[in-house]
């Protein structure tokens, strides 16, 4: 779990600021699954696999928590992204779980 306060949309002088803020994560050999979870008050969150692909997203909007399941994710660096879209300052929370096959 990861915890952040992060500032989204423009400054006060006009200047554009980064409108996203990421979180990198490893998944081993024998994942079935991963799930990436945000909670915030304006809420968007991206999954991005090892070979910097998009492999899932949820921006549904009227809600405090999005959440995107890949399955049978490549082992590897991913990368979870939050994207503010119409916030200014903001704190998030995140998680990032990865499901694995016992032998």
């Amino acid at each position: 779990m990861w915890s952040r306060t992060f500032w989204f949309g423009p400054s006060v002088d006009g200047t554009p600021l980064a409108a996203s803020d990421s979180h990198n994560f490893a998944i081993g050999r024998n994942a079935v699954s991963t799930t990436v979870q945000i909670e915030w008050t304006t809420p968007g969150v991206v999954c991005i696999d090892p070979n910097k692909q998009l492999a899932g997203q949820s921006a549904q909007g009227a809600t405090t928590s999005e959440q995107t399941t890949v399955p049978n994710p490549a082992a590897g660096a991913w990368t979870a992204e939050a994207r503010g879209w119409l916030s200014a300052t903001e704190q998030y929370k995140g998680t990032a779980t990865v499901e694995y096959i016992l032998e």
